[in-house]
């Protein structure tokens, strides 16, 4: 995603917003994986909000990265 308006940012989000509310509903199973499209999507959106804003929007729990030793 190159970086956006503000505004444009935004409305890029409440469009993943409606789209992962579409998956949630559509999907078969109620712990299916993400489809990795609507993850490049909000991973995509972090670079220009901050992540708990993204993952409240999206109604997802940000986790830490694990640290690999």
């Amino acid at each position: 995603m190159t970086l956006l308006p503000s505004a444009q940012v935004e409305e890029h989000l409440s469009h993943v917003a409606q789209l992962f509310a579409q998956w949630r509903h559509n999907r078969t199973t109620p712990c299916g994986r993400i489809p990795k499209p609507l993850w490049a999507q909000a991973i995509a959106l972090t670079q220009q909000l901050p992540l708990t804003r993204v993952a409240k929007q999206l109604s997802l729990t940000p986790q830490p990265t694990p640290t690999l030793v």
